[in-house]
């Protein structure tokens, strides 16, 4: 059976692709749309109460097969989840001018921010009124850059020295996930604002330039090379236990966002291993991912 997860289909609503291997009431081929606000929560149910499953980040793209009542049924380009977003939180994106011959495809991304987070202000000056606050890994296209900042093609400036070109990667995703401390724990939060342990995993290789899915299980079952020895650990192995990973730092100590704490935090390994032992049961597996 395909994980609903990443399936964009519902009972009511399902997308064109998925005929013949699903059923619904209608098939939709989908509008392609774009994240505009800060982050947008994917919803498992389109109700503001109902569980969030994970976020989309300011710029990132998405399939809409549905709108009503002011929710959308989506599938998220970058990581494949399916659910519902907020209407208000998306746009169509850009068209690309004329001069770039390219018909309707929309304008490509071109940098990304890689700071923990950043302003997008409404003016190339620090003292101008801002007008979002993205977090890292959110996609952008640059129009050009103005002195000590980068014009934005949707509107807008973001200082350039927050932002790498999209070929361009961090080659220390441990770093990456260790500039997190002190970033609150939440569940299905996946940004600077918020997140949970697998969040933190995929926001990290992400700036390295490693894909991975969103959930623990996907990313225990899809990322890497198991370790068979548990006492073998190098810098940025990942440790899973069930729902939970965290990311290696060395022989002693762990970085991962966990509840006990409520935010990322660094902690020692052997400790923890206890700790989770004792709740929930052993190491279920050691990943090696880069």
């Amino acid at each position: 059976m395909a994980d609903p997860r990443l399936t964009p289909a519902r009972a009511h609503i399902a997308a064109s692709h998925l005929k013949g291997s699903v059923t619904a009431d209608r098939f939709s081929d989908g509008t392609a749309q774009r994240v505009v606000t800060n982050i947008a929560p994917i919803m498992r149910e389109p109700s503001e109460q109902a569980a969030r499953e994970t976020e989309l980040l300011f710029g990132e793209d998405v399939v809409t097969y549905e709108e009503a009542n002011g929710w959308s049924f989506i599938q998220a380009k970058q990581d494949g989840y399916a659910g519902y977003v907020q209407s208000k939180s998306l746009a169509l994106p850009l068209a690309p001018s004329p001069a770039s011959g390219k018909g309707n495809v929309t304008n490509p991304t071109t940098h990304k921010v890689r700071t923990l987070r950043t302003y997008i202000f409404s003016q190339p000056d620090i003292k101008s009124p801002p007008i979002h606050l993205i977090s890292l890994e959110a996609p952008l296209q640059v129009k050009a850059v103005e002195g000590r900042f980068a014009q934005l093609a949707e509107g807008g400036y973001v200082v350039a020295d927050h932002l790498r070109e999209i070929e361009h990667y961090a080659d220390d995703f441990v770093a990456i996930a260790q500039s997190f401390l002190g970033t609150p724990y939440l569940w299905g939060g996946r940004s600077s604002f918020g997140l949970d342990c697998s969040a933190l995993v995929q926001l990290s290789l992400a700036a390295c330039g490693v894909k991975a899915l969103r959930d623990t299980d996907m990313q225990e079952n899809s990322l890497g090379q198991h370790i068979d020895d548990k006492s073998a650990r190098l810098r940025g192995d990942l440790v899973f236990w069930k729902g939970h990973v965290a990311i290696v730092i060395d022989d002693h100590q762990i970085v991962h966002a966990n509840g006990t704490a409520m935010m990322v935090s660094i902690d020692p390994l052997t400790e923890f291993c206890d700790k989770v032992r004792a709740e929930s049961g052993e190491i279920t597996s050691i990943k090696r991912v880069v």
